[in-house]
């Protein structure tokens, strides 16, 4: 990271944000421990301190969720073959634009049926 000079975008699988996820389907008990990074308030700072992180995307959870933790995008996607309840995949997509102007990295998405 230190010898980059552009915007960056980081992907991990597991979750670096603070969704509230007391009503996730998965994981059961003790879910905070296996949905979050154990070192994420560690690796936000990274990020922060860095000054050109703009987007962390990640999964894990099954849902879509957008949420800003001092300056930097977290999403989260949705998996193409989650459960629709009815134990089918949704056969669903999600679609990022990134759109950098000014170094600031404005993101549209949605999540799209096949």
């Amino acid at each position: 990271m230190k010898k980059n000079k552009l915007p960056a975008i980081i992907f991990v699988h597991h979750k670096a944000d603070n969704q509230d996820v007391s009503d996730n389907l998965y994981f059961g008990e003790d879910k905070e421990a296996k949905i979050f990074l154990g070192n994420k308030n560690l690796l936000r700072k990274i990020f922060e301190d860095d000054n050109k992180v703009r987007l962390v995307i990640h999964g894990h959870t099954h849902f879509s969720h957008q949420e800003v933790i001092n300056g930097i995008t977290y999403l989260t996607i949705p998996s193409l073959t989650e459960n629709n309840t009815k134990g089918e995949p949704c056969e669903r997509y999600t679609e990022i634009t990134i759109n950098d102007k000014n170094h600031k990295i404005d993101i549209k998405y949605k999540t799209l049926a096949l």
